[in-house]
């Protein structure tokens, strides 16, 4: 049934939206996916995604059959020349570049914060210990990330304590709260 309602979706989305690439209201190009998701890239593409201005959507888990392949191939492919047209030829390069650096780059960004006494005091007022930091990264612009720092322990009230500011170029921290 769920097959079913996916097939029907994308049928609909198929013959309304020939050729034109997926972009929803706020202006992100709607990408769409299948099957078991890549957990190690989705924190990177959340942390990018407002950079590139690309998303994911996943249309179907482990089960699929060719014309669903098919039908998501023919969307993506509208959507990949229009990121194409908007941001040049190597866009996939730079961006699955941006993906796989990830990790490198957030490693930074704490190897920054942890050594910057304003963020220290910050994590001393929400009494989070530094070697349990959670975190979201959002990239900016380039070397330049928005870090807002969570609480677990706080669900009952915002979760959410501050946010700072990270230029991994010049290693400075700006409190945006």
């Amino acid at each position: 049934m769920y097959r079913w309602l996916i097939c029907f979706f994308l049928c609909i989305l198929f013959t309304s939206c020939r050729k034109q690439a997926l972009k929803d209201s706020k202006g992100y190009y709607r990408i769409l996916s299948y099957g078991y998701p890549d957990t190690a890239a989705t924190e990177a593409k959340d942390a990018i995604a407002d950079y590139w201005k690309i998303k994911y959507d996943a249309v179907a888990e482990c089960m699929v059959d060719q014309k669903l392949v098919d039908s998501v191939n023919t969307m993506n492919e509208a959507t990949y020349a229009a990121l194409e047209q908007e941001y040049g030829k190597n866009w996939k390069v730079r961006y699955d570049k941006d993906i796989r650096n990830f990790p490198l780059t957030s490693a930074t960004i704490m190897d920054i914060l942890i050594t910057n006494r304003m963020f220290r005091k910050e994590l001393d007022k929400y009494c989070i210990k530094i070697d349990n930091v959670n975190k979201m990264v959002r990239m900016l612009k380039d070397n330049t990330y928005e870090v807002t720092i969570y609480n677990e322990e706080l669900k009952a009230n915002n979760e959410r304590c501050f946010t700072v500011q990270v230029d991994t170029g010049s290693r400075t921290v700006n409190l945006i709260k």
